[in-house]
């Protein structure tokens, strides 16, 4: 029963620590590569909701946005 409790905590810090930012990170390049722009800079604010301070250039247009991940990477962009 503890070797469980482990391997859970485990795999929840991967989750936290490698897996999730990752994924997010490449929600957000992904997002805008398909507005047609480029990402110049990507920086973590807030690490317990991933909230994210994002430049990024379209058209020869420099544009700033957070963005905001829950738990299960679901984003919301201001």
């Amino acid at each position: 029963m503890d070797i469980l409790f482990y391997l859970l905590l485990i795999g929840l810090l991967i989750y936290m620590i490698w897996w999730r930012p990752k994924v997010c990170k490449e929600k957000i390049r992904d997002k805008i590569r398909k507005m047609g722009g480029e990402v110049l800079d990507i920086e973590l604010i807030g690490s317990r909701e991933q909230i994210y301070n994002v430049r990024y250039r379209i058209k020869e247009k420099d544009e700033k946005a957070v963005v905001i991940f829950n738990f299960i990477c679901e984003e919301e962009w201001k």
